[in-house]
């Protein structure tokens, strides 16, 4: 393999990581809105 093509194959695996990173921290972000959600609702019903 030349050190172009394991360059570009180097490049892609760390594009494809930052892609899955990124659909990672939304999903923490959606969960993190969902327990905030999830509390104020409990604390409501507390009242």
């Amino acid at each position: 393999m030349t050190i172009q093509a394991e360059l570009a194959n180097l490049r892609a695996e760390r594009d494809r990581l930052r892609r899955e990173i990124a659909k990672k921290n939304e999903q923490l972000g959606d969960q993190h809105q969902l327990q905030k959600e999830l509390a104020q609702t409990h604390a409501q019903l507390q009242r």
